[in-house]
């Protein structure tokens, strides 16, 4: 779980490859992103993520 988590946060805030991460783990890189699939999901449908965000061009 703890592999998950920061696999997740390599993606997120140092945006790193998949395959990078995969390397690092030792494992192939569908696993990666099989396993961190969920983290991603509830990030994204997270009701308080877009909080701040403007879109470009619009006021």
């Amino acid at each position: 779980m703890r592999a998950c988590h920061w696999a997740h946060e390599q993606l997120k805030e140092q945006d790193n490859a998949g395959s990078a991460i995969a390397r690092q783990l030792g494992v192939d890189s569908h696993t990666i992103w099989d396993n961190i699939k969920a983290l991603a999901q509830l990030e994204i449908t997270d009701p308080d993520r877009p909080r701040g965000v403007r879109t470009p061009g619009r006021r």
